[in-house]
């Protein structure tokens, strides 16, 4: 599991371009660890009109992959370099100017940009995003290992059932999304 968690890591390390601001009609979740749910959108908004949404936190960031064309298509805009930006951008990330017709697809965070939907004005919705290159793998598997350590506490907790063939279907999914990302790895 170390090793595992330690590939994840460099391979987020190899694969991170920088940090931004991205609007929330640029973002999709095209596969998304767990489907939309309500319950959790409703607590999220609640939480946010009490809380606000904590959109500049890095620690509230959501990860996301972009192609390297839009990428350079930014960089040349903000007049900054690829190595400025990594490097410049997690303090006051700068927001991108993206084209209605371009998504960032969404690693993580869909409940956070669907709550935050309902409490932000069109005019301020945006969410810190951090980038990721096209080669990034292993760090989509990242809800896998989490999914594990779920089943490890249930086996050891709660005991066994349907919480444990949910998460086998669920870890599957992840380690074909693997295979078939392995095998299409852009560098």
């Amino acid at each position: 599991m170390i090793i595992f968690e330690r590939e994840i890591e460099e391979d987020k390390a190899r694969n991170f371009k920088g940090t931004a601001r991205v609007r929330f009609a640029n973002l999709v979740f095209s596969d998304p660890v767990r489907p939309p749910n309500p319950k959790d959108v409703n607590r999220l908004k609640i939480q946010f009109e009490k809380l606000g949404c904590l959109r500049y936190s890095l620690e509230y960031s959501i990860p996301v992959i972009i192609e390297e064309n839009v990428l350079e298509s930014e960089l040349a805009r903000l007049r900054i370099t690829a190595e400025e930006f990594r490097n410049t951008t997690r303090h006051r990330p700068p927001e991108l100017q993206l084209t209605s017709e371009t998504a960032l697809d969404g690693l993580d965070g869909q409940h956070r940009v669907l709550a935050g939907a309902l409490v932000v004005p069109v005019s301020e919705q945006w969410w810190t995003v951090e980038l990721y290159g096209q080669g990034l793998t292993l760090f989509t598997l990242e809800p896998a290992v989490l999914i594990l350590l779920q089943v490890l506490q249930i086996k050891h907790g709660r005991g066994y059932g349907k919480d444990i063939a949910e998460a086998n279907l669920r870890m599957g999914k992840y380690f074909d999304k693997y295979d078939s990302l392995s095998s299409k790895k852009i560098t």
